[in-house]
């Protein structure tokens, strides 16, 4: 007669072995991420907000809030409303943000014109027409085929401006190496300009004002101006993941970006699919376990059935669409669905999270609560990362909707009954 509490040899062996080997297993979850990322192509998100063309796009491609990233040609043009634009690529019209950054990169290439309306635009490879920014700053370390207009801002040149600079209010600093060939026109404001730098077409000042008045009355529109800066810098992650030539400068490699908006969504999303998961370990803690023991003790298998599984959902309601009693069967199959999907997410997260404590080594054991916040933790954090972390919180739910099913919801009973003969 074995001690209460102990585990059968059976059980120790779903528990034991298959949870030193969950850890490989979500290693191999995550590698495989890795390994189909680079197969993403065209204009796809990876995250709340987030805009990344990988491949040729025919046509342009528009966000309205949070980034714009474009790493291969895109034949239209590339409008971003709020938030950051990073041209590493060709766009073969204008490219336009409304309130944040524009940045073409030292590979990038704009065949129309680069404009803002509140914030930065920075020029380090080249646009062919003009710059146009109605508040803020342009920098230009490229080169600008036309003009660098802005109505309200600092410009600071320290590459090629092929016609003027007009600025309303506001400072021009040409850095050794500028070359405008067109006028330097300031309405209101300084000029500054270094040895080496050249303005064939001349330097007009207006009104001239001290740095300190021209400060003050830039800074009537600081909030506004300020906010775009913040979007363009401080409200955004980036996340380097693999060398790719002509990307990000300086670095070479590919970055990409996600919202703090997108960010405190993705954690309210979490946090309420944990305090769902607390409920479900409390409510249904022997279908858990045989959820949790199938998980961990058919891994591969699990994943493979949650795959089918939801392959097959369509194709299954189409079927019963055929007939009037099928009609009828169709919400049943979908209330099926959910609540396999729901528990499967609950259980896959707990796995996570305990293949990483066990990773650790720990000789003691978590709560399951807490096993299931770790997992939480876990994937949320690699949720933050484009495609990658979509990819890998896609996986995860489907492994657990295998288990499911595989375990009957735990039960580890037949579907059917067979009766007793009399």
């Amino acid at each position: 007669m074995r001690a209460p509490g102990r585990a059968t040899p059976d059980r120790e062996a779903v528990l034991g072995g298959p949870r030193r080997l969950g850890a490989g297993w979500a290693a191999a979850l995550l590698a495989a991420t890795i390994v189909l990322f680079p197969g993403a192509a065209s204009a796809h998100a990876g995250g709340l907000g987030t805009v990344v063309v990988t491949s040729p796009l025919a046509g342009g491609v528009e966000e309205g809030f949070g980034t714009l990233t474009v790493l291969s040609p895109v034949s239209g043009g590339a409008t971003l409303g709020t938030g950051v634009l990073t041209v590493s690529s060709t766009v073969a019209e204008n490219a336009r943000v409304g309130v944040g950054t524009a940045t073409v990169t030292r590979h990038g290439a704009v065949a129309g014109s680069l404009v803002v309306d509140t914030g930065a635009a920075d020029v380090r490879g080249s646009v062919a027409r003009d710059v146009r920014v109605h508040a803020g700053t342009v920098r230009v370390s490229g080169r600008v085929g036309a003009e660098v207009e802005v109505a309200r801002g600092r410009v600071e040149v320290s590459g090629r401006v092929r016609g003027a600079i007009r600025v309303g209010l506001g400072s021009v600093t040409l850095l050794p190496g500028a070359r405008v060939l067109g006028p330097v026109d300031v309405a209101r404001g300084w000029v500054s300009r270094s040895p080496g730098a050249v303005a064939q077409g001349g330097v007009h000042v207006a009104r001239r004002l001290s740095r300190a008045r021209l400060d003050a009355a830039l800074g009537s529109g600081a909030h506004v101006v300020g906010l775009a800066q913040t979007l363009g810098g401080l409200s955004h992650l980036t996340f380097v993941l693999s060398p790719v030539a002509g990307s990000a400068p300086a670095f070479g490699f590919m970055a990409f970006s996600l919202t703090w908006l997108g960010i405190l969504l993705r954690i309210a999303w979490m946090l309420a699919g944990w305090v769902l998961g607390v409920i479900l370990l409390a409510l249904f803690p022997g279908a858990m376990a045989g959820i949790d023991e199938t998980i961990g003790g058919e891994t591969g298998r699990s994943l493979l059935t949650g795959i089918l599984a939801a392959i097959l959902f369509v194709p299954a309601a189409v079927a019963l669409a055929v007939t009037l009693v099928g009609v009828l069967l169709i919400p049943f199959l979908a209330l099926f669905y959910l609540a396999a999907g729901v528990m499967g997410g609950v259980a896959g997260t707990r796995w996570v999270g305990r293949s990483l404590w066990t990773s650790l080594d720990r000789g003691r054991g978590l709560h399951p609560a807490l096993e299931l916040g770790l997992g939480t933790i876990s994937l949320l954090v690699v949720g933050l990362i484009p495609l990658l972390g979509a990819l890998a919180t896609l996986l995860v739910p489907l492994t657990g909707l295998g288990a499911v099913l595989l375990s009957r919801f735990g039960t580890h009973r037949p579907w059917l009954r067979r009766r007793q003969p009399a």
